[in-house]
This record gives C-alpha cells, structure tokens and sequence, in this order.
C-alpha cells in the first residue's frame, strides 16, 4: 500500500516516471498504483480503476499492453 496524505500518494514521485491511479472520492484513499517511464506511451483505464485497483494500458511496437495493480 503506497503511502498516502489526504487523497494522493506521496512519495513515489519522480522526474523519469509517470504515476497512475485513480484520486479516490472525499472520504477514499488509494491503495493501488503504476509507475511507468515517461518515455512509454501509457493510459489510466478510469472505467477499470477503483481505490484498490490501477489499470493502464501501454503502446508497445503497435501492440498494446494491459497492466494491473491489486
């Protein structure tokens, strides 16, 4: 579980990387997310994204990839 303050997670930022998850509703904290390199191609899948569970889907040789986090 990522460590959190407020809604948003903290700590895992980086200038190299892009973190994805989902910001949770007023009383929510997420526990669930994706760090990908900037340099992919990559998409938050909202409709497949609760407080426990990151999806995003990555661009890779035209083929697409889908990661979850649980």
């Amino acid at each position: 579980e990522p460590w959190v303050r407020g809604r948003l997670i903290q700590g895992l930022h980086h200038h190299e990387l892009n973190l994805f998850y989902k910001v949770p509703d007023e009383n929510g904290r997420p526990r669930a997310c994706i760090l990908i390199r900037k340099n992919i191609n990559a998409f938050l899948l909202t409709a497949y994204c609760d407080d426990d569970t990151t999806s995003v889907v990555l661009e890779c040789s035209n083929n697409w990839i889908t990661v979850v986090s649980a």
